[in-house]
């Protein structure tokens, strides 16, 4: 089969799949290229008659499937592919025998940003329904719980096309949903289909879930929201935030900042932009990202905000900085720009393959690091506030308990997690250069 990939009601171009080299081709519309729309322009540029190839052994098919990096960011990640599974052999069908192709129909309309794929092989069909949370950590937990061969009540497949249609698209490994507030109701509704002026769009992270891989333990919302309030304390552009609390859960939830006045904007990961491979931890830098940012050209105020991030990652421990967790924004005019942050929480486990060191390195270290480290990105960046945000955001991160407290995460947790924040050890002067190192 082939796949047309679209955009704000405009045909961008097909792709076709060769099975024998595992690879997509793809060759963009003429008439789009002719309207100047410059959807992935590190990899993918408009040209007329030309197909682009992406070989799986320069892009890893294990994260890109043989897909163009700018389609492949529209594939469900670790726990949408779980959701999908389970929603497939409910069907009869398995993803295994899938091709990357088949995945992107099944995505259709409902990615994250504003691509969308035809023909639409499940979703059309579905209609407005009300959606409780709670709902959904039924059916999650029951699925991250069960052996491979499920069966399930007449309510629980109900549950489970909910699940579906909400979860598959949100990416990252931990249970997530996309949902719209019906705002004069107050009542949530799936996410997947754009409902109108009356609805805003939201992301929930479900609290609740313990399994290690696609869930996390119960406080993690309460932790996210803390950090939330640290990371907007500390200057970071971020999109509105809260805690859904049900029952001793308390969900953490944020307004999505691809959906704009009932309307898609278009949005690229780090990976998905320029291709860098978020399953290696170990290869790529900050240096990198601003290298990025400047090849599009994006303004100063951006490099400025992505400074202050790094910063805070590095002294509040988040160090999931991976490849997606970095995102960028083009709208209809085509301006792109960074995106919020997100994904800012406290992310630090000794003895972990992804977080016991940061994905993104600074001046050639992955941890113990120094404030000349931070210092010489931003001087290499023109950032002339440089010692004036690695201040606030130390100050910031300084207020940790009080943060905690209002978002009512566990004592036991506020200690453990004040206990690695990496505050400079000689006090917190970022005009002195011998503050020593940051472990």
């Amino acid at each position: 089969m082939n796949i047309d990939v679209r955009i704000w009601d405009q045909f961008v171009g097909a792709l076709t799949w060769d099975e024998s080299r595992k690879v997509s081709v793809f060759r963009y519309s003429p008439d789009f290229v002719k309207d100047g729309l410059e959807i992935a322009p590190l990899l993918m540029p408009l040209r007329e008659d030309y197909s682009y190839e992406f070989n799986p052994y320069d892009f890893n098919y294990k994260t890109f499937k043989g897909l163009p990096p700018t389609v492949a960011d529209s594939l469900p990640d670790d726990f949408g592919n779980y959701i999908m599974r389970a929603w497939l052999e409910n069907q009869g069908k398995t993803i295994d025998n899938l091709t990357p192709l088949e995945r992107l129909g099944y995505v259709g309309k409902r990615g994250m940003g504003a691509l969308e794929f035809e023909p639409v092989l499940a979703g059309e069909e579905f209609k407005p329904t009300n959606i409780n949370p709670s709902e959904l950590v039924e059916i999650t937990r029951k699925l991250l719980t069960s052996d491979d061969q499920q069966s399930y009540s007449d309510r629980e497949e109900s549950l489970l096309t909910k699940i579906w249609r909400t979860g598959t698209s949100a990416g990252g490994a931990r249970a997530k949903a996309i949902l719209a507030l019906d705002e004069i109701n107050q009542v949530y509704k799936p996410g997947d289909i754009l409902h109108g002026p009356d609805h805003s769009d939201w992301l929930i992270k479900l609290d609740g879930l313990t399994n290690d891989i696609h869930g996390d333990p119960e406080g993690c919302g309460r932790i996210e929201y803390a950090y939330y309030k640290m990371a907007k304390d500390a200057g970071i552009n971020m999109s509105e935030s809260k805690l859904l609390t049900e029952g001793n859960r308390a969900h953490f939830i944020t307004r999505r900042f691809d959906r704009t006045d009932g309307e898609k904007v278009h949005m690229q990961t780090l990976s998905g932009l320029a291709g860098f491979d978020y399953r290696r931890p170990d290869i790529y830098s900050y240096e990198q990202v601003f290298t990025i940012l400047r090849k599009m050209r994006l303004p100063h105020n951006d490099f400025v905000e992505q400074f202050r991030r790094m910063v805070f990652n590095v002294v509040a421990r988040n160090q999931d900085d991976h490849a997606k967790n970095i995102s960028f924004l083009m709208h209809k005019t085509g301006h792109w720009s960074l995106s919020p942050a997100y994904d800012v929480s406290y992310s630090f486990n000794p003895a972990g393959i992804w977080t016991s060191r940061h994905q993104l390195s600074i001046n050639g270290k992955r941890d113990n690091f120094e404030i000349n480290d931070l210092l010489k990105i931003g001087e290499e960046n023109n950032i002339s506030s440089r010692k004036a945000i690695i201040q606030q955001v130390i100050d910031a991160v300084s207020k940790w308990e009080v943060f905690a407290k209002q978002a009512n995460v566990l004592p036991q947790q506020i200690d453990q997690i004040k206990s690695t924040h990496r505050l400079f050890v000689k006090g917190h002067n970022t005009g002195n250069k011998n503050l020593g190192n940051m472990a």
